[in-house]
């Protein structure tokens, strides 16, 4: 029988018809029914005779002693755990990034840019020389003791108008793996309107990742991401995809805004042109007063078509259909990486790795730890002909969910582990205060993420330990 009083940090919350209780330690959960919930309640003050007692008013002798029984074994199995950690920082890495910025010219105008000022400032293209330089940085000094690197050509504009740019970098890559034994992989991400045959062709020949933005169907589409003339870009999007010869591996990036809040249809819309096998849906990161911004003002609207969507990948795994809820784990999408981190019970304490194992230069060679914020100097941690400014990558080192005032005690630290630097300068000018809005979106995710796990693991138990199984074997 339980042996109380226990000290445990149980975070429990009723969705559907289901009590959940998930032990943030281990980042493991199970439903529990309403008498486990009050020994629960009880465990860490009362001792179990006492316990009896007190339940026994209101429930059998009996089954409260089973049900003590019951939570000794999850105890003995490590699923529920003593509240006894703080996980601190750490420091080994084995893949290091490097994310360029070939230019900050882009040819749309989609309305909620976040590289406007940018692209107004007309900062210059980062010289083929310079890229060279910073990628020589990364694999030799930066991160020379990991053994795979990534080299992001996304940038602050459209990485497809410097496509000579491209071709001599993968070429440089293929030349500086061979010396030092090591895989370099290149991604962007392009708005997809340059995307002919030849550019697609030479992406898959060359085995660059790339994604094509795109933020639904025409009318929402239309309406965010649009030519300097007003024009909308979905047609041209749409043909250029239809064109590519192999689109295995291919997949479309939404930005998802405060003004479109029907997550379930904008991912079928886009789904059913079946062009990619992935779409990863993220949030908008804007001031909160940005007319495109998730704020106060819409972010019930969020949850409620999260709730949608979370319900119908449901109904579609109990009818044996997991092809749409693969096209979310497959992809960077917000929802369905906080979803295998449920799934894996993994625990995250770093927000992201900006500045650990991550770095972004500019195009004078100037480091910054998070693309998002190139040419902050509260972001800038060195350069590439100087080195890495250890006082302030320790300060990153520092930030992580146990040490951050705002995270602390928070029951999804570990789920969630803090959240984006970006976004908390933007807001708060301190890199480390979440916004409220961001933090309560990405606990309700969470708490989605959990039900909809169990409820899976219920109605297709097959499914279930299938799921499992490829997930176990994801990358991030």
């Amino acid at each position: 029988m339980l042996d109380c009083p226990i000290n445990l940090e149980l975070y429990r919350y009723e969705i559907g018809d289901k009590i959940i209780a998930l032990d943030v330690q281990s980042s493991k959960f199970l439903t529990i029914d309403n008498l486990s919930s009050k020994i629960l309640d009880l465990a860490d003050t009362y001792l179990t005779k006492d316990i009896i007692s007190i339940l026994s008013q209101e429930y059998p002798t009996r089954e409260v002693i089973e049900k003590l029984n019951w939570l000794e074994e999850l105890w003995e199995q490590e699923k529920i755990n003593p509240y006894n950690r703080v996980v601190e920082g750490f420091e080994q890495f084995d893949h290091y990034e490097l994310k360029l910025h070939p230019t900050s010219r882009c040819n749309l105008n989609c309305r909620y840019c976040f590289g406007g000022e940018v692209h107004q400032e007309k900062i210059k293209d980062t010289t083929i020389e310079t890229a060279k330089e910073a990628i020589y940085f990364l694999v030799n000094d930066f991160g020379k003791e990991g053994s795979s690197y990534s080299v992001d050509l996304s940038g602050s504009g459209e990485s497809l108008l410097r496509f000579d740019f491209i071709k001599e970098i993968k070429d440089y890559c293929e030349e500086l793996s061979e010396k030092i034994n090591k895989r370099i992989l290149i991604t962007l991400c392009t708005n997809g309107t340059l995307l002919d045959k030849e550019k697609s062709s030479y992406l898959k020949k060359n085995e660059i990742l790339y994604g094509i933005s795109i933020d639904g169907d025409e009318v929402i589409n239309d309406d965010l991401r649009i030519y300097k003339d007003g024009r909308g870009t979905f047609k041209d999007i749409v043909k250029n995809c239809e064109e590519i010869e192999d689109r295995e591996f291919l997949g479309f990036a939404v930005t998802l805004t405060g003004k479109h809040t029907n997550i379930k249809d904008i991912f079928l819309k886009l789904f059913q042109l079946n062009l990619v096998d992935s779409i990863g849906i993220k949030p908008i990161r804007l001031r909160p007063d940005n007319e495109y911004a998730m704020n106060e003002d819409n972010l019930e609207q969020i949850k409620e078509g999260y709730n949608e969507f979370a319900l119908f990948l449901i109904e579609e795994i109990a009818k044996g259909n997991t092809e749409y809820l693969y096209a979310i784990l497959r992809s960077a999408d917000y929802f369905g990486k906080l979803l295998k981190r449920t799934i894996r019970n993994d625990s995250v304490i770093y927000r992201c790795s900006a500045g650990l194992n991550s770095l972004s230069v500019n195009h004078k060679g100037e480091i910054y730890s998070c693309p998002v914020q190139l040419n902050n100097s509260s972001f800038k941690m060195g350069s590439i002909y100087t080195g890495v400014d250890r006082e302030v990558q320790e300060d990153l080192r520092q930030l992580y969910a146990d040490n951050i005032p705002y995270c602390q005690g928070c029951w999804a630290r570990y789920l969630c582990s803090g959240e984006c630097f970006a976004v908390g300068e933007m807001v708060h000018q301190q890199k480390e205060r979440p916004y409220r809005v961001m933090c309560e979106y990405k606990k309700h995710l969470i708490r989605l993420s959990i039900y909809l796990w169990t409820e899976i693991q219920e109605i297709n138990p097959g499914i279930f330990d299938s799921i499992y199984r490829e997930c176990m074997k994801m990358e991030w």
